[in-house]
């Protein structure tokens, strides 16, 4: 890859962690993107306090806040 390439990559990157840390709901934990040549696959993990209690788990979610 080039340096513009690069750039335009890190700026897509940042924009998306932006919107997907304000928007997603506050008991997700992880989200992943996966791209290949056959297309792309989103996978968002949600974890809600009572699992996380019962399991005896302590997590934050995307925003860096606590599961509570």
């Amino acid at each position: 890859m080039n340096d513009e390439t690069d750039n335009k990559t890190e700026a897509l990157i940042k924009a998306l962690e932006l919107h997907i840390r304000e928007t997603m709901p506050e008991t997700c934990s992880s989200w992943q993107l996966f791209i290949n040549c056959q297309g792309w696959e989103v996978e968002a993990i949600n974890r809600s306090p009572e699992v996380l209690a019962r399991d005896g788990i302590s997590m934050r979610n995307l925003r860096g806040e606590f599961i509570k």
